[in-house]
C-alpha cells in the first residue's frame, strides 16, 4: 500500500447490499486510485476477506441476513483480520447506532448522504494509520536490535571483566540488574539486585532454584515456561549470547516484565550460564501507555492541537488536517487564528483567553475557516498544561466538526414546519375533494340530461374540465404531504408544457421573454402528469429567481433523442440505451459556480434570501426525474445563465396500457346500501346508479346505517361508504358490517388517505378503495368488479 501524503493507494473492500451505493462508492474510489471490491451482502464479503484481506473495508449496516454489525464483529474475533480498519456507512444517524458501531470494532462512522471529501479523507487517515502501526512494529523491531547490540557489547565488558575476578566481583555487585549464574544444578550465585528485583531477603532462597521456579506457568507468547527456558539456554550455548523478554514472579507472587540476556561463560573450568535480569515493567506500562495515546488522539476523529504558551502550534493530528485541508507542514508553528473567519468579534476572543490564562479549561463553539475558504463549525476545548508550579507551558485544543449536526438541526426545524403544513394540506384537500365529488358527479348527470349540442352542455363541458384540473391540483397537494403516490399514465409532454407556460406568462416579469420550441416530434411517456407538471414549474421558477428583476430569455424547446452509448449523456455512463424525450430549459440568469453546481440537488440547500425558497424545488425535481427512470443534468457559469435538460423515456406502442380506452360498464338490479355524511354526495351517487338499475338505499349516519343492517342483513348485495363520518369511520363500520356477513363486498370512498390506503383496506376485506373525487366510470367499473 502506498502512504504518500497526497493519495494513498490501496485495496477496499466495499459492502452494500444497494448496487446504486455500492457503484457510486467503487467509483470514486477508483477515480482516486484505490483498488476495490465489491460485495453484495456479509456473507460474501467475509468470503472475499478470507481469498485475500484488504487494506480497508467501507461496511453499510442494514443488509439481508447478515447486517454490518455481525460481519465487523466475526472480523474481528479472527486474529487473522481482526486488524483491518472498518469504516462503518450508514443511513442509520443516532448515537446508539454509532457506539454499536464502535462496540463491535469499527475505526469510524460515516452517515448517508455522505460528502465525497469526507469519504475520501477519512479513508486516507484510516489508511495511513494502519500503516503507521504497521511502521511502528518495524520501529519496536529496530529498537530491540538496537538494545541488543548494546548488550553484545555489555557481554564483551563483562567477558573482559572475567579476566579480573576483583574487576569482575565489583561489576556483578553494582549493577543495578539482577545478575545470576546458572549451572545444571540450578542458580549458583546472584547479586543483590537479584534480592531486590524478586523480592527476597536473602541469597539463598534464590541460590539452588532454577529460572522456571520464578516464572509462570505460560509466557506472554504462550509458550509452557519449562520448555521456553530451555530453548533459550540452547540458543545461548548454540550462538554465545541470548536476549529476550521474560515474566517473572517476585516472592510475594507478583508478576513482572524483564528482559534477559544469556551468556555462556566459564568459572574455574565449569561452564556456567550468567542471566543478566532488568525489569521493565515501568518501562513497558509507559511505552503501552504512550502508543495507546498516540494511537487514540491519531485515530481520533476530533481534531487536535497542542500549542505552546505563546500559542504556537507544535503539534496537529491527522483529523485537523482532514477538516481544515491545511497540512502539517504547512501548519507547525503558525497560530490558530490563521483559521479565523471574522465571524467572532475581538470581544468574543479576549473573553476566551481570559478564562485561559487563569489555568481554567474554555469550551465553546467556534466559526472557522478552511484552508479553501469555505466556513465550519466546531464544538471546542482548550485546556491549559501547567507544571507543578502553576506556569502554564502548553494549550490543549480538542475540537469536533459539528458543521453537518448543526445543519442537520436546521433542516429538522424546516421539515418539521414542512410536516405541518403537509398535514394542513391534506386536511384542505379532504374536504376539497368531497366538494368536487359533488361538482364532477352531479355535471356528468346533468351533462347526460342535456342533448349534445345545447349551449348548457358546452358550460358543463368547462365546469368538468375545470373540475378535473381541481383534481388535479388536488392530488398535487396530496402528493406533496405524502398521502398520494400519484396515477401513472401516458403522457404527451407538448400539451404539459404549453400548460404551464401559459400559467407562468401571467406571474413572470414582463422584462422575461419566453421562447419555445415544441414543432419537433417527441413520443409519449409514461408518467405521472401531475409530478411532471411540478418538474416544469419548479425548473421554471428557477429560472425566473435566476434571471430576477433585469429579466432575461427563458427558452424550453422539446426533442427526442436516441441514447445508443454510454457516453451519449455525460456524467450518467449508466443510463439505459432507448430513446428519450429532451426537455431543455434554459435561461439567462446570473448562473452558478462550480461550488453551488455541486450541491443544487441537494435537499435545502438554496441560494436565496431566507423566505424566499425552502430549497426543497431542484430536489424534488431529482426524486420525480428519478422516480421515471429519467436522467437531469445542468450546466452552468457565473453570469452565462443555465441549461437543464431532463431526459425521459420513450414508451412504444405496443407499451401504452389497455385500460386508457374508456369502457362501456354493463349495469345491473343489485341492491346497494350508500352511506355518506355528506347528503349532496349520497344523492349524487343515488343518480348515478338508478339508470344503471341499481336499487340504492342512503344513509348519512353511519350508526343508522348499521343499525338497520343489523335488522335487515340480507337485505343489500353492496355497501358503499365514505370513510370519514361523524360517531364511526367508514372502516369501522365496514369491519361491523363484514362481521354479520364476512362474504359482503364493501367500496370504501376517501378524499384524504392518512388513515386508509389500498394495502390497509384489502387487509380488511374492503373490495375496493376508490379516491374522491372519482367519475362516474370508475364508480360503475368498482361495482361491477365487486359484484361479480
Amino acid at each position: 500500500m502506498n502512504t504518500g501524503t497526497e493519495t494513498n493507494y490501496g485495496e477496499i473492500l466495499v459492502v452494500d447490499d444497494t448496487p446504486a451505493n455500492l457503484k457510486l462508492l467503487m467509483d470514486l474510489l477508483n477515480t482516486q486510485g484505490y483498488k476495490v471490491r465489491p460485495a453484495p451482502d456479509g456473507k460474501i464479503a467475509l468470503a472475499a476477506v478470507a481469498a485475500r484481506k484488504p487494506d480497508l473495508i467501507l461496511l453499510d449496516i442494514k443488509m439481508p441476513d447478515m447486517d454490518g454489525y455481525e460481519v465487523c464483529r466475526r472480523l474481528k474475533e479472527n486474529k487473522q483480520t481482526q486488524e483491518i480498519p472498518i469504516i462503518f456507512i450508514s443511513a442509520l444517524t443516532s448515537l446508539e447506532d454509532r457506539i454499536k458501531g464502535f462496540a463491535v470494532g469499527g475505526v469510524d462512522f460515516i452517515t448517508k448522504p455522505f460528502q465525497r471529501e469526507e469519504v475520501l479523507a477519512r479513508i486516507n487517515t484510516h489508511l495511513q494509520l494502519f500503516q503507521m502501526q504497521q511502521n511502528l512494529e518495524n520501529l519496536v523491531d529496530e529498537r530491540t536490535e538496537e538494545l541488543n547490540k548494546a548488550y553484545q557489547s555489555l557481554q564483551k565488558s563483562e567477558t573482559e571483566a572475567r579476566e579480573a575476578e576483583k574487576k569482575y566481583r565489583t561489576l556483578f555487585e553494582s549493577s543495578s540488574d539482577a545478575i545470576m549464574l546458572l549451572d545444571d544444578t540450578g542458580f549458583i550465585d546472584c547479586n543483590d539486585a537479584s534480592l531486590r528485583i524478586f523480592g527476597c531477603t536473602d541469597r539463598k532462597e534464590i541460590i539452588g532454584s532454577n529460572p522456571v521456579q520464578w516464572s509462570p506457568p505460560t509466557q506472554a507468547d504462550g509458550r509452557d515456561s519449562s520448555t521456553a527456558a530451555q530453548e533459550e539456554n540452547a540458543i545461548a550455548l548454540r550462538e554465545g549470547q541470548n536476549f529476550f523478554e521474560w515474566i517473572f514472579r517476585r516472592d510475594n507472587g507478583e508478576e513482572f516484565f524483564a528482559e534477559v540476556l544469556l551468556s555462556p561463560m566459564e568459572i574455574g573450568g565449569n561452564r556456567v550460564m550468567q542471566s543478566t535480569v532488568r525489569d521493565i515493567t515501568e518501562r513497558r506500562q509507559l511505552e503501552e501507555d504512550q502508543i495507546r495515546l498516540t494511537t487514540a488522539i491519531e485515530q481520533a476523529s476530533e481534531a487536535v492541537i497542542i500549542t505552546d504558551a505563546a500559542a504556537k502550534i507544535q503539534f496537529i493530528n491527522p483529523a485537523f488536517e482532514h477538516t481544515t485541508g491545511y497540512s502539517r507542514e504547512e501548519t507547525i508553528g503558525q497560530n490558530p487564528r490563521i483559521l479565523q473567519s471574522g465571524k467572532h468579534d475581538l470581544a468574543f476572543y479576549k473573553e476566551m483567553w481570559a478564562i485561559l490564562l487563569q489555568g481554567k479549561p474554555w469550551h465553546g463553539h467556534l466559526i472557522n475557516k478552511k484552508k479553501d475558504g469555505t466556513c465550519f463549525e466546531e464544538e471546542v476545548t482548550i485546556s491549559p498544561v501547567t507544571t507543578s508550579g502553576g506556569k502554564i507551558i502548553n494549550y490543549v485544543a480538542v475540537k469536533r466538526d459539528v458543521t453537518n449536526e448543526v445543519s442537520l438541526e436546521k433542516q429538522l426545524r424546516q421539515a418539521m414546519k414542512l410536516e405541518a403544513i403537509g398535514t394542513l394540506a391534506g386536511g384542505i384537500a379532504h374536504d376539497f375533494n368531497n366538494i368536487l365529488s359533488a361538482i364532477l358527479g352531479y355535471g356528468e348527470l346533468s351533462q347526460r340530461q342535456l342533448p349534445e349540442n345545447h349551449p348548457v352542455a358546452k358550460n358543463l363541458q368547462q365546469i368538468l374540465k375545470a373540475g378535473n384540473r381541481a383534481a388535479d391540483l388536488t392530488k398535487q397537494i396530496l402528493s406533496f404531504s405524502r398521502q398520494d403516490e400519484g396515477e401513472v399514465k401516458v403522457v404527451a409532454v407538448q400539451p404539459l408544457v404549453k400548460e404551464v407556460l401559459k400559467l407562468l406568462r401571467s406571474s413572470l416579469p414582463t422584462t422575461i421573454d419566453i421562447k419555445q420550441d415544441l414543432s419537433a416530434p417527441a413520443g409519449l411517456i409514461l408518467a405521472d402528469p401531475t409530478q411532471i407538471h411540478q418538474v416544469l414549474m419548479n425548473l421554471c421558477t428557477n429560472a425566473k429567481y435566476a434571471m430576477g428583476d433585469d429579466g432575461g430569455t427563458l427558452s424550453i424547446s422539446l426533442n427526442q433523442i436516441e441514447v445508443s452509448s454510454s457516453s451519449a449523456i455525460p456524467l450518467h455512463l449508466d443510463i439505459r440505451h432507448g430513446n428519450y424525450l429532451d426537455l431543455k430549459i434554459r435561461d439567462t440568469g446570473c448562473g452558478m459556480d462550480d461550488l453551488v453546481l455541486a450541491n443544487i440537488f441537494d435537499p435545502f440547500f438554496t441560494t436565496r434570501e431566507q423566505g424566499q425558497g425552502t430549497g426543497l424545488g431542484l430536489s424534488v425535481v431529482y426524486g420525480i426525474v428519478k422516480k421515471h427512470n429519467g436522467e437531469i443534468t445542468v450546466s452552468s457559469e457565473p453570469d452565462k445563465g443555465t441549461i437543464f435538460h431532463v431526459y425521459l423515456p420513450v414508451i412504444t406502442e405496443e407499451s401504452e396500457p389497455e385500460g386508457l380506452k374508456i369502457e362501456v360498464v354493463p349495469g345491473g338490479n343489485e341492491r346497494i346500501l350508500i352511506v355518506d355524511d355528506d347528503p349532496t354526495i349520497g344523492e349524487m351517487l343515488e343518480q348515478l346508479l338508478l339508470p344503471l338499475g341499481y336499487q340504492a338505499t342512503i344513509f348519512t349516519s353511519s350508526i343508522e346505517a348499521l343499525k338497520q343492517f343489523k335488522a335487515t342483513p340480507e337485505a343489500f348485495d353492496l355497501i358503499i361508504t365514505d370513510m370519514t363520518m361523524p360517531h364511526m369511520t367508514g372502516k369501522k363500520l365496514a369491519t361491523e358490517l363484514m362481521a354479520i356477513r364476512p362474504e359482503l363486498p364493501v367500496i370504501l370512498c376517501t378524499g384524504y388517505s392518512e388513515s386508509v390506503d389500498e394495502t390497509e383496506a384489502k387487509s380488511l376485506g374492503i373490495r375496493e378503495l376508490l379516491m374522491k373525487p372519482f367519475v362516474k366510470n370508475e364508480l360503475e367499473k368498482a361495482i361491477r368488479n365487486v359484484l361479480s
